[in-house]
C-alpha cells in the first residue's frame, strides 16, 4: 500500500491498532463467557474447545441466511 504523507501512515497505524484492540476485546469477552458457563464449541476438527477464534465463530454463522427480511 502506498501512502503519500506521514499523516496518512499515522492514520493507517491508528486504524490498525483500533482493529487489533476490538479483536482482542472480542476474543476475551467470548472466552470469558464460555468459561463462565462451562461451555465449549466445536473447532474445525470437531473437537470441543473453550478458546475459539472470532474467525471460526463468524464462519459458523455464515450458514445462517436471512431471506425476505423487510423492515416497514
Amino acid at each position: 500500500m502506498f501512502l503519500n504523507s506521514r499523516e496518512r501512515v499515522g492514520a493507517l497505524a491508528m486504524v490498525m491498532g483500533l482493529c487489533l484492540l476490538v479483536n482482542s476485546l472480542g476474543h476475551r469477552a467470548l472466552r470469558q463467557s464460555l468459561k463462565r458457563g462451562s461451555q465449549t464449541i466445536q473447532n474445525q476438527l470437531g473437537k470441543p474447545t473453550a478458546t475459539p477464534t472470532f474467525r471460526w465463530v463468524f464462519q459458523c454463522f455464515m450458514s445462517i441466511h436471512l431471506s425476505n427480511l423487510r423492515f416497514f
